[in-house]
């Protein structure tokens, strides 16, 4: 039941959970499904399934009767599924599911958001709620906590059933009533209700978040996110993309079935048309690709652990990238594989000039395609690359790798970030392991490189290359950055004047700094440390450079995948997130509360660069971007994220009715939060209605309505 909960933060993962019916994409037993950010719910007719990556716990009705199950609740988005080359479905969308009768007297109705399952039983006149009993199969441990809530332990994932929410309803008004779980020694889950009127409907409202913990999570790859001028949010997870509009209404679901295979992808971006681009990797031999795109079939090569020690790597040994484009209404316009019988990776994507599509990444494969390359690509460890596909995906423009002069298997290569100016030349960021004199370096304009040599341990890079050219003259600038350890460049975006400013990490003290007079030059700190460094356009000096001191751990993923993040804002501050972080002093915190996977935020002002905010987040966090109004979101490994914003005065709260929701702001002298509300019983909130939050600040908790108001008004 859809009531107004204390403390509801405002993310856009509170838009509502959409559900679809089953038709052949899942086992045989569902009937409807839900693809939320993150995780997946499955209705059968006895109960549900709720799975996230490889964890799964199904909620057993026990003793309940299997009537058939209903959608409720049409919603204007639609699904588009595709299953293999051949088959696409789009299917509409609903935001419930109703079983009337799971008990005598008993109907069992299903909801939610992007973050929580509700599953409601409406008690009828004179029903018995003993009746309902619930086994979680699959979880290893159900524990029964202080605070009345249940932890349910599943393949290292630690879920959360809130304590029970039960009401009843007379008119207009909501009565609460006490109600508590019981667990039994079997695990089994019954309610107890306290004192109620049985001559009237009681509803019970458990939710679950399948994301109590991060234990798991926060090593997980966070949801990759985007946002377009009309703030229409986009957020990815596996190979599911769904869009929101800026209130957090769901617009589209786009989904490629799952064949049992590994596939991952790791980075989004949205096209000023509102097409989206999207890259990862992917084991699959049944991605929706047509013939006639530019590699429509898996390099697929044989294992010999005998001849070949990278074709048979643990992880992911035969994957290959891959690059996909969606229209603006979320059907699949194209994919193509990109790689040549190794593993090869899609790290970024980014949309260039005339619907052109470019990527970057890491290859192992000696043939991975190049074409009017500035280098080829080598067999060992590994290369970093640049692609540059068609609009249409039918072919490549240009593709070249970059490396060390010295093919041998200590030395390595791997573009992690990519940005694409107005003219088309695009900008890519990595790490790369080379001797002396081995990685290829240039200046622009006969400039000299800022640093030609390396630091003495793995660098970090940028180059930016002219993909209109060939050969030689494709590289406008290449340099390393780094110190006497190892470093790394994960991420990138353009500053004014095509500046590249790249956030990673760094093990060396010595990193170079180049910070403008008042600011400080922040002091390193072990084991590896954050860094924000920015080029100049020639590539041959430093813009801005600092070191941030949040204690980054080495946990380096199997996959060396990407773990700091950064994004340009229309006013040119930078917004930087590092997935993971240690203990750090905070400035102007917004979340700093204490978790074994918290991650970190950082604000740099426009100019100055100086920090504005520096704050733990209690996720880890990926991807980040901006609204209009510059608010940043967060891509974690469980929801997206938005962020407080700062205000320096205290602001007059604003209350307004749009679509029957709520939203209002409220001020307190540091913070503004906005928080979305549902509305009540799905109906428009009532003239003189009083909503309290006893959670908020004295003064703030309670909000008066004097008169109906038009969507859209102020009231």
């Amino acid at each position: 039941m859809p009531l107004p909960t204390p403390f509801l933060p405002p993310q856009v993962q509170h838009a509502p959970m959409a559900f679809v019916e089953h038709r052949g994409q899942s086992p045989s037993s569902v009937r409807y499904e839900s693809h939320s950010l993150g995780y997946k719910l499955e209705i059968t007719a006895k109960g549900a399934v709720i799975r996230k990556g490889k964890a799964a716990a199904s909620l057993h009705f026990m003793g309940a009767h299997q009537p058939s199950l209903a959608p409720a609740r049409p919603l204007q988005a639609r699904y588009h599924a595709y299953r293999g080359k051949s088959r696409h479905e789009q299917l509409p969308m609903f935001g419930e599911v109703r079983q009337n009768g799971i008990y005598p007297g008993i109907d069992a109705v299903y909801y939610g958001s992007q973050s929580n399952l509700e599953y409601d039983f409406v008690v009828h006149p004179h029903a018995d709620p003993s009746r309902i009993r619930i086994r979680v199969d699959g979880a290893s441990k159900v524990t029964l906590q202080n605070d009345g809530s249940l932890s349910i332990e599943a393949n290292a994932q630690r879920w959360q059933q809130k304590p029970p929410l039960a009401v009843q309803q007379s008119g207009k008004s909501y009565q609460q009533v006490d109600a508590r779980y019981l667990l039994s020694p079997n695990g089994e889950i019954t309610f107890a209700p306290g004192p109620y009127d049985r001559a009237k409907t009681l509803t019970i409202d458990p939710i679950l978040a399948p994301f109590a913990n991060t234990a798991a999570a926060g090593i997980a790859q966070p949801l990759q996110i985007a946002i377009d001028s009309q703030n229409n949010i986009y957020a990815g997870d596996t190979i599911d993309i769904a869009k929101f509009d800026s209130q957090g209404t769901l617009l589209y679901q786009f989904h490629i079935a799952d064949d049992g295979e590994e596939q991952l992808l790791q980075s989004i971006a949205v096209a000023a048309d509102g097409s989206l681009v999207a890259g990862g990797i992917t084991e699959s031999t049944n991605l929706p690709t047509s013939s006639n795109v530019f590699q429509p079939n898996k390099d697929i090569r044989i294992c010999i652990p005998a001849v070949s020690a990278v074709d048979c790597r643990l992880e992911m040994k035969r994957a290959d990238g891959f690059v996909l484009k969606l229209r603006p209404n979320g059907t699949l316009h194209w994919a193509t594989y990109l790689g040549a019988g190794d593993r090869d990776n899609v790290f970024a994507v980014a949309p260039g000039p005339n619907g052109t599509v470019y990527a970057a990444g890491e290859t192992t494969s000696n043939f991975f395609p190049t074409k009017n390359e500035f280098q080829g690509c080598g067999a060992f460890p590994s290369n970093a690359f640049l692609t540059v596909l068609r609009a249409d995906g039918t072919d490549i423009n240009y593709a070249t790798c970059l490396h060390s002069t010295v093919n041998i298997g200590t030395k390595f290569s791997r573009a992690y970030g990519l940005a694409v100016d107005s003219t088309g030349n695009a900008y890519i960021s990595g790490q790369a392991k080379a001797g002396l004199g081995e990685f290829p370096v240039k200046g622009a304009s006969g400039a000299a490189p800022f640093q030609s040599q390396s630091g003495g341990g793995i660098d970090g890079f940028i180059a930016r290359f002219n993909p209109a050219l060939a050969g030689e003259s494709s590289l406008v600038y290449s340099t390393l950055i780094g110190g006497s350890a190892d470093d790394r460049l994960d991420a990138l975006t353009l500053d004014a004047g095509n500046v590249a400013c790249a956030a990673g990490s760094s093990r060396s003290a010595n990193h170079p700094k180049l910070v403008p007079t008042g600011t400080a030059a922040n002091t390193f700190r072990s084991p590896r440390d954050l860094v924000v460094t920015c080029l100049s356009p020639d590539g041959a000096t430093l813009a801005f450079s600092n070191i941030y001191g949040v204690q980054v751990p080495e946990s380096d993923a199997i996959l060396q995948l990407p773990r700091q993040f950064i994004h340009r804002d229309r006013k040119g501050g930078l917004h930087v997130t590092s997935r993971l972080s240690g203990s750090f002093t905070p400035v102007n915190p917004f979340d700093n509360a204490v978790s074994p996977n918290r991650s970190c935020y950082l604000r740099l002002r426009a100019g100055t660069r100086s920090v504005q905010v520096l704050s733990h987040l209690i996720e880890g966090t990926g991807s980040v971007v901006t609204d209009s109004t510059l608010t940043p979101f967060f891509g974690t490994a469980t929801v997206i994220r938005k962020s407080v914003d700062l205000c320096t005065t205290d602001i007059t709260s604003t209350v307004h009715v749009i679509q029957g929701n709520i939203i209002f702001d409220i001020a307190t002298g540091r913070f503004r939060q906005t928080i979305n509300l549902r509305s009540i019983g799905f109906q428009a909130i009532p003239a003189g209605a009083r909503l309290v939050f006893p959670g908020l600040p004295t003064g703030a908790g309670v909000f008066y309505i004097p008169k109906v108001a038009a969507p859209g008004n102020d009231i």
